[in-house]
């Protein structure tokens, strides 16, 4: 809509979320996710979730220049509470979610232009389920969304969102997941509803009874209830069998074991989630993170803050420096010798932040720490003398003997 109009509807008092007139339902926005049922997917959703708690420990960070105290508000939405129903580490998390499981993840920014202090009110992760997005065209080409929060239906200008997309499609200002990778997924939930039927059907029977006397199916039949309610219902632990009789228990531990097939659908699931099976289980050390993190989860870091600092600043604002940064710092995985090793190198240079060591060490920041303190064990070589002694070199000393 442009900020200009809504200055001027905020004035005038005129909501900026009804429907715009003269639009065309394009449609909704879950019919271009993918095919497939992706929650019966074990491996699919443990890759997705573990994705999702990675990324919640991101801090977006408002600067101006150098400086984060010219924009406490914005800080305070991205690090702290974006909306009335979630904290920022939820709002990140979701936002993560929605990326890997079906390939988009959307945001709204709620504009409040009545304060024009402040202007950014909320940040809100959308659902493509559960808000009901729905994609609208105006005669002139322009691109609006519907969609529903707390019963409540809102219509926005696409200039109000932040879409990120895993995989870009530039046809489509929305994309999904991948079809190649849905045809593993199926391919997997098959199987393994397969081997879930092989195991109920082990279970069901539990003894044969073989016997050398002819009979026909109702005598079989016959025999059959009257042994079950033998084994099964009698409490003392007698079963009486005939002569002819033979009763043979049938023992299984229902487990079988995934067939290398298997094991390969698996193999393309972490691929295309860009993640590996020991990162998903906890089991790493911290190259193995570092090279997680760089593949996978810094791209959509850097893909969110761009947008975040595009849709927040004009242009002339981004010009005078102010940006928004993702801090990794929590999202690092660093063992203590590497970040002893760290602090070590920082206490050699000429320039220390004893915080910034503090910090390395998981030990608390002391007051007046964040002050740059200049290392004096760095000076020209000809002004040694006057650093150690504080005497002067003579260069006549000595003339004359």
């Amino acid at each position: 809509m442009g900020w200009l109009t809504n200055v001027w509807n905020a004035i005038t008092g005129k909501k900026t979320t009804v429907k715009p007139s003269k639009v065309n339902l394009v449609g909704f926005l879950d019919s271009l996710s993918g095919s497939s049922d992706v929650t019966l997917s074990s491996t699919y959703m443990s890759c997705v979730n573990c994705h999702a708690r990675h990324f919640s420990k991101i801090l977006p960070t408002h600067y101006f220049g150098k400086d984060i105290s010219k924009s406490k508000h914005n800080n305070y939405l991205l690090q702290l509470q974006p909306n009335d129903y979630q904290t920022a580490p939820t709002l990140w998390k979701s936002v993560a979610f929605n990326y890997f499981f079906g390939s988009v993840a959307i945001l709204w920014l709620e504009f409040d232009y009545s304060n024009l202090a402040e202007p950014l009110k909320s940040i809100w992760s959308l659902d493509v389920d559960a808000n009901q997005i729905r994609v609208f065209i105006s005669e002139e080409g322009k691109q609006y969304c519907s969609f529903s929060i707390n019963g409540q239906v809102h219509y926005v200008a696409a200039e109000d969102l932040i879409i990120l997309q895993r995989e870009v499609d530039l046809s489509s200002l929305f994309g999904g997941r991948s079809k190649a990778i849905d045809a593993s997924i199926k391919a997997l939930n098959t199987s393994y509803k397969g081997l879930e039927k092989a195991v109920e059907q082990s279970q069901l029977i539990r003894f044969l009874i073989t016997g050398n006397a002819p009979a026909n199916a109702a005598v079989k039949e016959e025999r059959q209830k009257e042994y079950s309610e033998q084994l099964f219902k009698n409490q003392d632990g007698v079963a009486y069998v005939t002569g002819g009789d033979k009763i043979q228990e049938v023992t299984s531990n229902g487990k079988y074991p995934l067939s290398p097939e298997l094991e390969s659908l698996k193999k393309d699931i972490y691929e295309y989630q860009a993640v590996t099976s020991e990162i998903v289980q906890g089991k790493y050390n911290e190259d193995e993170f570092q090279a997680y993190w760089e593949s996978t989860l810094e791209p959509l870091a850097n893909e969110l803050a761009v947008a975040l600092t595009i849709k927040l600043f004009s242009r002339r604002e981004i010009s005078q420096g102010n940006v928004i940064h993702i801090q990794s710092d929590r999202v690092q995985t660093a063992s203590l010798k590497t970040r002893l090793n760290m602090a070590n190198l920082l206490r050699q240079l000429p320039i220390v932040v004893e915080n910034d060591i503090l910090a390395l060490l998981y030990l608390k920041p002391v007051e007046g720490g964040d002050e740059p303190q200049v290392n004096l064990s760095f000076i020209k070589q000809k002004d040694q003398s006057q650093y150690q002694v504080g005497g002067e070199d003579n260069p006549g000393e000595g003339e004359g003997e």
